[in-house]
């Protein structure tokens, strides 16, 4: 059955494209000035089958708009690196979920959190992943957290 619409008029859809996903393991001393492909290479659920744990990838079946969601947290960042920066990088364009100059604060920075949540207009066959990207100068200390602290998420609007 791939459409369902109950006695109360709700309507589901067996193969809609919809996606969650979390990093399994602690993402540790994170290299500076390079940009990390975040390891969301655990499914809580993925509807349709779009989301590749080994790339951390999500591929747009269909062309549509897509909701597209993700949350990480980072623990000890050191306050001489430049920035911190969260981004989800689609084919059409990257969406910057945050940036953080850790100067601003007295000393390294025991955890913080970057998110964002985007309408991204996708064509068939275009991808999106997660990404944090770490500038400057400073200690490679940084960790990304796992489980519930990195997820990303996705489903199709329309």
């Amino acid at each position: 059955t791939a459409l369902t619409i109950d006695t109360t008029g709700a309507i589901t859809k067996s193969l809609q494209p919809a996606f969650l996903a979390q990093v399994t393991s602690v993402m540790s001393n994170l290299a500076l000035s390079t940009q990390h492909a975040v390891t969301m290479d655990n499914e809580i659920f993925d509807q349709n089958g779009d989301f590749n744990t080994t790339n951390y990838t999500f591929t747009a079946p269909v062309t549509g708009r897509y909701l597209l969601s993700t949350a990480l947290r980072i623990d000890n960042m050191d306050t001489a690196t430049n920035y911190y920066s969260c981004t989800i990088l689609a084919s059409s364009r990257e969406f910057t979920c945050g940036i953080l100059d850790p100067d601003d604060f007295a000393s390294d920075v025991s955890y913080w959190t970057f998110s964002g949540t985007f309408i991204v207009d996708m064509d068939a066959s275009d991808t999106a992943k997660v990404q944090m990207y770490v500038d400057g100068s400073g200690s490679a200390q940084a960790d990304i957290q796992s489980g519930t602290n990195a997820t990303f998420n996705g489903c199709l609007l329309a």
